[in-house]
């Protein structure tokens, strides 16, 4: 996504320090600007539809809660002129178009993770779908993210 977002000016690198697994995959990319580069921390739970959804929810959210614990630490020590800020910025969470609204699910992670980061609803293959249907699937979104309290 981000490679094609950013055409040429992504630098694809794999960080081997940064364990992967088949659940959970972490990479990642800088992004070349004018005036600097953008490193970005890709976590990545490919088809974690398919898998027994409470391992994996608990390696996401410990994955985010482990590195806000990190910077706060950080924060905290005598010696501040080192703090690495690796805190997960947002959460970008593809959900299908089904017609249905959001699955119980997506729901129940998006309930866990948004406390802990912003999180940034994106309807999966939109494109083929009319404007209408997507504006219909976006308000079914909102609709339920509302009625479970969970902000983005």
């Amino acid at each position: 996504v981000i490679k094609a977002l950013y055409q040429n000016h992504a630098k694809d690198k794999r960080d081997n320090s940064i364990k992967s697994t088949d659940q959970f995959e972490i990479q990642k990319v800088t992004i070349a600007g004018d005036a600097m580069d953008v490193n970005l921390v890709i976590a990545e739970a490919p088809g974690f539809g398919d898998l027994d959804s409470s391992d994996v929810f608990d390696k996401i959210e410990c994955y985010i809660s482990s590195h806000l614990d990190s910077y706060f630490e950080a924060e905290l020590s005598v010696n501040q002129s080192n703090i690495s800020d690796t805190r997960v910025d947002a959460c970008l969470y593809f959900l299908n178009h089904s017609g249905h609204g959001v699955k119980t699910r997506d729901m129940e992670l998006l309930g866990r993770l948004h406390k802990l980061v912003t999180i940034v609803p994106i309807i999966g293959k939109a494109d083929t779908c009319t404007r209408q249907e997507v504006d219909v699937f976006k308000q079914q979104i909102l609709s339920q993210l509302s009625q479970n309290k969970i902000s983005i």
